[in-house]
């Protein structure tokens, strides 16, 4: 999904559709600006992983099926990321 890559506040005051989204979705949504969708728009520069930031939480494990489902219809790499606190 597109972003325009406003900061806190021009959201804050001008709304956010992709805001909105984010917060009312019930799966993972990705999102871009177009500036840089321009920069993986050709096949040589596409995307070729995932990265899946995990924190221990059961609620970040949740996000699992969907990462592994669109690595495999994209034939894409899942690199995952634990986060540990110190």
């Amino acid at each position: 999904m597109s972003t325009h890559g406003r900061n806190f506040i021009a959201r804050g005051i001008l709304g956010s559709v992709t805001d909105k989204v984010i917060h009312a979705s019930r799966v993972p949504v990705l999102t871009i600006t177009p500036k840089r969708a321009a920069d993986f728009n050709d096949a040589v520069s596409g995307f070729k992983r995932i990265t899946l930031l995990l924190d221990g939480s059961t609620v970040a494990e949740q996000a699992l099926p969907y990462v592994e489902r669109i690595a495999a219809a994209l034939s894409l790499t899942v690199s995952l990321l634990r986060v540990v606190n110190l």
